[in-house]
């Protein structure tokens, strides 16, 4: 298979402090045919827009799963905070503790997440819009998901906590 990568920045190996913008990158199989200004010709199988892309052409994995790396790119990146999820398991807790419904308390903890989440800006951490929608799409998710639990709750019928089936 033949990949062009048309147009993105590259890290020079042989001056890793400068990158070559606007460079196209032709690959067949897994090897590198050409990196240059110019576009190569000749027919390819695939072709991916580099533009707003840095390559860094043969090398591989460049990747690590420290436990460091791991916290820092969840919390800082996709938005997960920890105390977030230790409200929303302790939410889970007490309502099974309290109505030893699963099921409720599976609802009651997706129904005050977002919530938790809204009111923990600015104190426990800062608050995006497109998480805090998130949050409330699984939750609304989570609720359709359950929506022969609520039938079974409200008709008395929903199965508790260490109780056998009915």
């Amino acid at each position: 298979m033949r990949l062009l990568i048309e147009g993105c920045a590259v890290l020079d190996p042989e001056a890793p402090s400068a990158l070559r913008q606007a460079q196209h990158i032709a690959v067949d199989g897994n090897r590198i045919e050409s990196i240059g200004e110019d576009r190569p010709t000749g027919p390819f199988d695939r072709v991916l827009p580099g533009r707003k892309r840095l390559a860094i052409p043969g090398l591989i994995n460049a990747h690590t799963h420290s436990a460091e790396n791991f916290l820092r790119a969840t919390t800082d990146r996709m938005g997960l905070e920890p105390w977030l999820g230790l409200a929303v398991l302790l939410s889970w807790i007490l309502t099974a503790v309290f109505f030893r419904y699963s099921s409720l308390s599976a609802i009651v903890a997706a129904v005050f997440a977002p919530f938790f989440y809204l009111f923990g800006d600015g104190v426990a951490w800062d608050a995006v819009a497109p998480v805090a929608l998130a949050i409330a799409v699984m939750g609304l998710l989570l609720l359709w998901r359950h929506a022969e639990n609520i039938q079974r709750l409200i008709a008395g019928k929903e199965t508790k906590i260490g109780a056998k089936k009915k």
